[in-house]
């Protein structure tokens, strides 16, 4: 995107404050040692950003992703969420700590096994079938599983709500609504984006307005080398071409839970700044049942424990150190000062340098590092500057919307001020970024010799990767494809 003439001081100064404010980000994908048994409640992505679909920028989406790595093949289960569990979209409108708005999302299978007749006369059974569908979707008896799911609307602080409010479903009044079946196969389900398109609803939001609501499979939106760097930074392109390769996970697909909201429901009396995060819960004691059934394996009891979290993505991965991984996802944005070594002392950059010593790369030697806690903790002065001090998405809904074929992928660094790290749209590419910043392109080369190389994990995001209409991620590669 060309900045218009009358934007670039604006835009000037914008970016002097991006180069000395922006905390590590990324994406988050089997992020804590603690998550690796439960993926139905990990948080894999979490994007907030005026919606630039035609004719919906009075609006923002919110869009937080759970159970990564979804392989296409995954029958007979395929990939339901936890019904024990609370995802939860946490909004603050104000400089304080704690929510304003929390949305809480719990969803529910219904089972109606199909049948098979087996044998004839008096051998003549009727038997279970083995998996859940056993003809085209639609077809009575055909699909044995129904899935549903509730938004509840929390006021203020969640240990200690004013008011809980259900959304509801304008159609039918109800506060349950419908969700797609993940993507069987294109036997089962021959159009499945014109069949997922059907279980977008309008959705009546309490002392507010209608938005939109989906929840259920989609494509898995994150780009990025998180194999490379894990394995030792085996990424020879680091310092190469952008576009040198596909991603490994291009053929893997995840859940969604996908909010379109009027921008005045979320802004409140605040002055357009939009803090907000996702979170899963669940109960605290969990007893394995000595003869599970189908709809009850375990015996689930007692408070809910924060075991998930997410805002700004892959700060669990690669900015704090293992020993606090969990305890980052059960904590709160209020709690952050308790996590701030990791940011103003990173080991990522060390590591990268040490791997790239051939190439004469260096670690920025400016410690603490004081560029990354400004934005990590509080915003960038000037675009989002505020909310809580602690590690959250922030969005300023005072900037409008960029469609998406002009939208730039390195957001405010590219010159569009509607990008990342303002907000987080689905082709911003926010490992390319991430990686510049946290080599220290903020900083001064004495700071950072190594700091303005174009790093890279190889691997191409934008816009147009996406759709552009809600819920703008992409129909789910399909289990079976069409021989």
């Amino acid at each position: 995107m060309r900045p218009q003439p009358r934007m670039r001081p604006i835009l000037a100064a914008l970016l002097a404050a991006f180069l000395s404010a922006v905390p590590l980000t990324a994406s988050s994908h089997r992020d804590a040692p603690s998550l690796v048994g439960s993926p139905e409640v990990d948080a894999t992505d979490f994007f907030m950003f005026r919606s630039y679909e035609a004719g919906r920028d009075g609006y923002i989406t919110l869009i937080a992703d759970y159970n990564p790595n979804q392989s296409a093949f995954a029958g007979p289960n395929y990939f339901p969420l936890d019904e024990n569990a609370f995802y939860d979209i946490h909004i603050i409108n104000g400089n304080h700590t704690d929510e304003d708005l929390t949305f809480r999302f719990r969803f529910k299978t219904t089972y109606k096994v199909p049948t098979v007749v087996v044998g004839t006369g008096s051998n003549q059974l009727t038997i279970a079938a083995p998996m859940f569908a056993v003809g085209p979707a639609g077809q009575p008896g055909a699909v044995g599983i129904t899935r549903t799911y509730t938004v509840r609307l929390i006021h203020g602080d969640i240990r200690h709500p004013t008011k809980v409010e259900f959304l509801r479903d304008p159609a039918t009044g109800l506060g349950q609504f419908p969700m797609p079946l993940d993507n069987i196969g294109e036997k089962t389900i021959p159009d499945y984006e014109t069949y997922a398109r059907g279980f977008i609803r309008r959705a009546t939001i309490p002392g507010c307005a209608e938005g939109k609501v989906f929840a259920g499979q989609r494509k898995e939106p994150f780009q990025g080398d998180l194999d490379g760097l894990f394995d030792t930074v085996n990424v020879p392109y680091l310092l190469g071409d952008p576009a040198a390769r596909t991603s490994p996970t291009a053929k893997n697909n995840v859940t969604s839970i996908a909010l379109e909201v009027p921008t005045p429901c979320l802004v409140g009396g605040g002055a357009g700044l939009v803090s907000a995060w996702t979170t899963a819960r669940l109960p605290r004691t969990r007893i394995l049942r000595d003869a599970p059934t189908l709809t009850q394996p375990t015996l689930q009891a007692g408070d809910y424990v924060q075991v998930s979290r997410l805002g700004n993505p892959l700060v669990d991965e690669l900015l704090i150190g293992l020993p606090d991984k969990s305890l980052f996802n059960a904590s709160h944005p209020r709690d952050d000062a308790d996590i701030v070594n990791y940011v103003t002392n990173p080991a990522l950059p060390e590591i990268i340098a040490a791997q790239l010593q051939s190439l004469g790369v260096q670690a920025p030697n400016l410690i603490p590092r004081q560029d990354l806690i400004v934005g990590f903790m509080t915003g960038l002065p000037g675009l989002n500057q505020g909310g809580p001090q602690g590690e959250v998405m922030r969005l300023n809904t005072l900037i409008p919307p960029v469609p998406a074929a002009q939208q730039n992928p390195l957001g405010v660094v590219g010159g569009d001020l509607a990008g990342y790290p303002d907000g987080r749209r689905p082709g911003d590419d926010v490992v390319d970024n991430s990686l510049r910043v946290l080599m220290g392109s903020a900083l001064t080369p004495a700071q950072a010799p190594s700091g303005q190389l174009p790093y890279t994990d190889g691997i191409p995001v934008n816009a147009l990767m996406f759709d552009e209409v809600f819920p703008y991620l992409k129909a789910p590669l399909p289990a079976s494809p069409r021989p």
